[in-house]
């Protein structure tokens, strides 16, 4: 084998070859790859529209070729009309917290008098239950009365029979 044809058998020439292939078509393709504007785009350039961000009418234009330092600034539209769109949104979302602030200060309110019958309700429940502890202390002094009666009488019963029994008159 000649050398030109180890040369191209070679695996290392291949690699190479095909790198420098590949870099050379990197390198045509690449001020389009990483440029906005191409060498030709100055003279072939299409004529872009750029619109305002507001609807209006337009004002006093600069004349053609002249320069404009970034330090000037020009009104170049007058709005028609005001732009209350995003007002509508804040007054609607305004309108919204306010219904929700006048809803939470009625529920509020009426929180605050069902306390004050709740309240008067646990008042009047201690009331009536210190009422129905105190008669029911009162009948049970009124049974314990009723029982030392029945206890003393029984008592009595008991000493005249054994009396009676000690007199020979009632059976032991």
């Amino acid at each position: 084998m000649s050398r030109f044809e180890t040369l191209i058998r070679s695996r290392r020439a291949r690699v190479a070859i095909a790198a420098s292939l590949a870099a050379g078509g990197a390198w045509a393709f690449a001020p389009y790859a990483l440029s906005d504007v191409g060498g030709e785009a100055y003279v072939n350039a299409p004529l872009t529209r750029i619109v305002a961000p507001i609807a209006g009418t337009v004002g006093d234009l600069p004349e053609a070729g002249s320069y404009l330092g970034a330090a000037r600034a020009l009104r170049l539209v007058t709005a028609r009309a005001i732009d209350r769109e995003a007002l509508g949104a804040l007054e609607s979302e305004a309108a919204a917290r306010a219904a929700a602030r006048d809803l939470a200060r009625a529920q509020l309110s009426e929180l605050a008098a069902m306390d004050l019958k709740l309240g008067a309700h646990a008042r009047a429940y201690g009331r009536a239950a210190v009422a129905r502890l105190a008669a029911g202390s009162a009948a049970a002094q009124a049974d314990d009365a009723a029982c030392e009666a029945d206890a003393g009488e029984a008592r009595a019963q008991q000493a005249r029979m054994t009396a009676l029994a000690g007199q020979g008159f009632a059976a032991a």
